[in-house]
């Protein structure tokens, strides 16, 4: 436990509650630390991009991609894993914005919390099965009917 965590029990144990400094200073350090995570989601992603990008062209079955410039490929990959590395880094991020305003919710809206991020998730989840399944694959016919 570092310095600023102590500092921030031990005025939540003796005050019940945190000075303004306290608050930027924990909020300095969840944004940090949501950010260091992204760049770690960010290189993993860079290592395998090639499966990642192939696993990406597979709605578009007998499309061949083009490039059209010499670093295209690069900018893409770029791209791709930044997306990636910041969807897969999404839950911790929210998972920090909850600690940080967990400490001034009453107990019935912190009982509302699980439900409603369980709730958004699944949803989530329905609406990324939806855009692969029938959404990409119907504009990417659509597109081949214009420019095909």
């Amino acid at each position: 436990m570092n310095n600023v965590e102590k500092k921030i029990r031990k005025s939540e144990n003796e005050i019940g509650s945190m000075s303004f400094s306290d608050h930027l200073e924990e909020l300095r350090r969840r944004i940090l630390n949501s950010i260091y995570l992204v760049l770690i989601c960010i290189f993993v992603s860079l290592l395998v991009i090639k499966p990642l990008i192939r696993f990406l062209e597979i709605p578009a079955k007998d499309i061949r991609l083009l490039q059209l410039a010499p670093g295209e490929f690069l900018f893409v990959a770029i791209k791709v894993a930044g997306y990636s590395g910041l969807i897969v880094s999404l839950p911790y991020i929210f998972y920090q914005i909850i600690l940080f305003i967990s400490p001034g919710l009453t107990s019935k809206e912190k009982s509302l919390l699980l439900p409603a991020f369980i709730g958004s998730g699944f949803l989530f989840l329905i609406g990324l099965i939806f855009s692969w399944w029938i959404l990409v694959p119907a504009a990417i016919s659509f597109f081949r009917k214009i420019w095909c």
